[in-house]
């Protein structure tokens, strides 16, 4: 029986040995127990590249996979980082929401307080000033017109921060109805016309908004939008030069109305066109010292025309003077309707009394406050 030949054998010439002797000793041997070495060696030197090369590829995929595990570790790192701050931000705008809510209520509350008082000291006031009581003289009646004066302006201040906060919290009802823009206009330029007169100052109507077959009806609260065009007209009155002119026009669009008023005045400055809207802001020049007011007018103008979905803004004109634009959409708006006047002082008024209010306050809430209970949505209709 032959002997069988292995296939590396055959590749260094093994076999022929095999076939001359199965057994092969001296030379023979010699040469085939250094063939079988060689053999070996090579397996050896295959199997450690092999090795060598998977040992690399083992370490890269390590190395890559280190990286990757690094990555994703700062990611969570960042993404933990992350969720904290807007934690602490979202506990923040709570907080700062619910400290805003009861100082609006707060104020409200005080407002509210004070206005009874103030109008009874000044309707007494008024008696003394009167003469009811007896006779008085011209020093006295000196003082008596600098109190009332006084307790005017402090009972305006009060009405217009009672309106102001109303407004905004959306405890103002507002009887709505299609009303023309262009008779509130002509309502106003009337109320307001005694008061150009006195300071020499014209009011001025484009006869194309004067013209009757442009009624330019829209939805609102008739008496809200003309106590916004008052006081617009009142402050470009106040605020024109002797002799100067107001113009006030009204454009049409196919889904709203644009009312501008326009002065000849000193102009609002640049970096105040958007200040003078703030609450008890005033222009900071001689004119709005000496002329005085609240500093609420224009702010509860804003918080009207919003109301009602439209905007307010001023402009400076190109020659001189400021302009105010007020838009009002013609279709009917819907806006927010929340908890009544009286719960809201109600509850203000609880806080107020409680020593634990202040602590209370210093807790984050645990969801997001609104501006009274019960908030529903609601369509204005007449």
């Amino acid at each position: 029986m032959a002997p069988q030949i292995k296939e590396h054998e055959k590749a260094y010439g093994c076999c022929t040995l095999r076939r001359i002797h199965p057994r092969p000793t001296g030379t023979h041997g010699c040469l085939y127990a250094r063939a079988e070495k060689r053999d070996m060696t090579d397996k050896l030197k295959r199997t450690h590249s092999a090795n060598r090369k998977l040992a690399t590829s083992l370490e890269l995929s390590n190395k890559a996979l280190k990286e990757a595990n690094q990555k994703i570790e700062q990611l969570f790192v960042e993404l933990e980082e992350t969720r904290l701050r807007h934690l602490v931000d979202e506990c923040e705008l709570r907080k700062r929401s619910e400290l805003d809510d009861l100082k609006n209520e707060y104020v409200a509350m005080v407002s509210h307080e004070l206005r009874s008082p103030l109008t009874s000291v000044r309707g007494s006031v008024g008696i003394l000033a009167a003469g009811l009581m007896g006779p008085v003289n011209d020093k006295a009646a000196k003082l008596f017109h600098i109190a009332l004066s006084n307790l005017d302006r402090m009972i305006r201040l009060v009405n217009d921060v009672l309106s102001l906060e109303r407004i905004a919290s959306g405890t103002t009802s507002f009887q709505v109805q299609e009303c023309s823009l262009v008779d509130l206009a002509q309502q106003a330029i009337e109320t307001m016309m005694p008061t150009a007169h006195a300071l020499n100052v014209e009011l001025t109507v484009p006869a194309a908004t004067q013209a009757s077959d442009r009624k330019l009806f829209f939805h609102g609260d008739p008496d809200k939008v003309l106590q916004v065009l008052i006081n617009l007209l009142s402050n470009a009155i106040k605020f024109s030069s002797p002799q100067g002119e107001v113009v006030l026009d009204i454009q049409a669009s196919v889904d709203q109305l644009t009312l501008r008023i326009s002065d000849e005045g000193r102009g609002i400055p640049e970096g105040q066109l958007e200040k003078v809207f703030e609450r008890f802001r005033q222009l900071e020049h001689d004119d709005a010292r000496r002329l005085g007011g609240t500093g609420l007018g224009l702010a509860i103008c804003r918080a009207i025309v919003e109301q009602h979905g439209g905007a307010i803004w001023a402009e400076r004109n190109s020659g001189k003077g400021t302009s105010f634009l007020v838009t009002l959409p013609r279709a009917t708006h819907k806006l927010h309707t929340e908890e009544p006047a009286e719960k809201a002082y109600a509850r203000a008024a609880s806080l107020a009394r409680r020593p634990q209010a202040e602590n209370e306050l210093q807790r984050c809430p645990q969801s997001q406050p609104t501006r009274g209970s019960g908030q529903r949505e609601g369509t204005l209709t007449p």
